[in-house]
């Protein structure tokens, strides 16, 4: 360990000689101390013994730029540019050093959740090659993530607070201790409230309770989430988003369908299926469907709606369901309008922004 003030002073030969030795020790140890080292210069470097981080000066000469532990390896612009975890980290998955990231942002790869198959009601399951969690800007990575969480309890692999509610969205978080020790936790805020000592969380997605204040039937791969219809429980059939006529689809008149019961906030796209059932003949069902009302009538040729369906039935009537291109939302509503009380619009499942 060395460091100098990297001015050569007048003297001997052998004294100018040892001041010059001494200057290159500095320059080659990273002027290495437990304090730093005086006088700065711009980009000075120095390895800090104190906190075992490499340090440099700032080009105004005024700070020091924290550039992470001296031990370990840091992430570079190549490591990111190589793919890796989730196309940002390492290709060995090491997000320990990663910095920069907001609070409860992470990264995840192989992701699954679901209602655990014992206790579907209440229980749900999460699985994850690999997990990034976050504190303030500090990443930890963990690996072979399996956990779940009980809604009947608190803490870690249950709620952060209170009692399970009815027709509620609770966020799914993994959370661990600065040792790796690693948990599930469900909260209604995108913040939870962590147990004691876990200090490290990312959110991975969302379930949500139906009216009975039981767990809806979901199933979660990666980023992309879809109702799981079951016959006896609150999903027995594809939640509803609208029923009947509605506006007009040849004016048109969109009327607005509001999706904050049916996916959650974070939701960036939702994919929707469009059911008519005809009656006699002539009984025809129009409906149109868009991410805004600012799309055309039925039938425009420079501003189509964006999906739509016509019903002609048969004399026996008829049964028809199509499932529209997932839809990017634009903004709490989805729009649509339709002309007969057999138009019916459900919920499939939605895209998370993870």
């Amino acid at each position: 360990m060395s460091q100098h003030d990297y001015q050569v002073s007048n003297g001997s030969g052998i004294a100018v000689r040892n001041d010059v030795n001494n200057a290159l020790a500095a320059i080659v140890t990273q002027n290495s101390g437990a304090t730093a080292p005086s006088p700065t210069y711009p980009y000075m470097c120095w390895a800090d013994t104190t906190s075992g981080h490499l340090k440099q000066r700032n080009a105004a000469n005024t700070a020091w730029i924290d550039h992470g532990d001296l031990s370990k390896a840091q992430l570079r612009t190549s490591d990111i540019a190589a793919g890796g975890v989730g196309g940002l980290l390492r290709s060995d998955g090491d997000g320990t050093n990663l910095t920069g990231v907001a609070a409860g942002l992470g990264f995840v790869s192989g992701l699954s959740i679901s209602n655990k198959s014992s206790s579907p009601d209440d229980t749900v399951e999460i699985s994850a090659s690999c997990v990034v969690v976050n504190n303030n800007g500090s990443g930890k990575t963990l690996t072979g993530f399996a956990q779940v969480i009980d809604f009947t309890g608190n803490g870690a692999g249950g709620l952060d607070a209170g009692s399970v509610a009815a027709n509620k969205w609770y966020a799914v978080f993994a959370i661990a201790k600065p040792d790796g020790s690693r948990a599930a936790l469900a909260s209604l805020s995108q913040v939870p409230s962590l147990p004691a000592t876990y200090t490290f969380y990312a959110r991975l997605g969302w379930v949500r309770t139906g009216s009975d204040g039981k767990l809806m039937r979901t199933i979660q791969q990666g980023s992309e989430v879809q109702y799981v219809v079951k016959s006896g429980t609150n999903t027995d059939a594809l939640p509803v988003m609208a029923v009947g006529p509605a506006g007009s689809y040849t004016v048109p008149t969109w009327v607005p369908v509001p999706v904050g019961s049916f996916v959650p906030i974070s939701a960036s796209s939702i994919s929707v299926l469009i059911n008519t059932t005809g009656g006699f003949s002539g009984n025809t069902t129009n409906l149109i469907l868009a991410p805004s009302d600012q799309y055309g009538a039925a039938g425009s040729a420079g501003n189509p709606p964006w999906f739509g369906v016509n019903d002609a039935t048969t004399s026996y009537g008829g049964i028809y369901s199509k499932v529209a291109p997932k839809m990017l939302l634009e903004s709490d509503s989805i729009y649509y309008a339709a002309n007969k009380s057999s138009a019916k619009l459900h919920c499939v499942g939605w895209e998370d922004n993870l």
